[in-house]
């Protein structure tokens, strides 16, 4: 009949990556009026992803069927690059751009793909092997990033209460990042 299916797909994923990283900044001009620095972040990217398709023969009360697993690892070293400078005009203005640069990396990654036979889906335990491929290994090439940001601020004397005066600031950010996939 239109409309109906035999088989009933699940999909589920589970995992993810993780970023551990030290970075370092200096300053290369450190005037009142004008601050330039550049820096950068160095670290260790890492992470596991698995995903899976259960394909289940759709008659009442029956979880039979089979399982498409898949088992990504990925791990690299990483890192970006990063400059900022700032230009105070007066107390009231000030201009800040900055950018951040992330190169192009290769990724390591391990793949681990699995089909089974399972007379129930939804038990791992009673799943027979029908093919089994491990410790395929490849790269995967991040594309390079680019970031850049401007930042207005205008400083202003809101309140004066004795002695002290109570300073506001109304600042516009502008933010645009590209990512070449070419």
């Amino acid at each position: 009949a239109v409309g109906t299916d035999s088989i009933k797909y699940t999909y589920l994923g589970k995992g993810g990556s993780q970023l551990v990283f030290v970075g370092g900044s200096a300053n290369l001009i450190n005037l009142k009026s004008f601050k330039w620095s550049v820096g950068g972040n160095a670290g260790y990217l890492f992470g596991i992803a698995t995903n899976e398709r259960r394909s289940q023969i759709i008659k009442l009360s029956q979880y039979s069927g089979g399982v498409d697993r898949n088992v990504l690892t990925t791990s690299a070293f990483y890192y970006e690059l990063g400059t900022n400078m700032r230009l105070k005009i007066n107390n009231n203005h000030i201009i800040t751009l900055a950018g951040t640069f992330e190169p192009t990396q290769n990724l390591g990654v391990k793949k681990d793909e699995y089909l089974f036979y399972a007379p129930n889906v939804n038990d791992p335990r009673y799943y027979d092997t029908l093919y089994k491929t491990t410790d395929v290994r490849g790269t995967i090439r991040m594309a390079p990033t680019y970031t850049v940001g401007l930042s207005y601020t205008l400083g202003f004397e809101s309140e004066k209460k004795g002695n002290r005066i109570r300073e506001s600031e109304l600042a516009l950010h502008f933010n645009y990042g590209m990512t070449d996939w070419s």
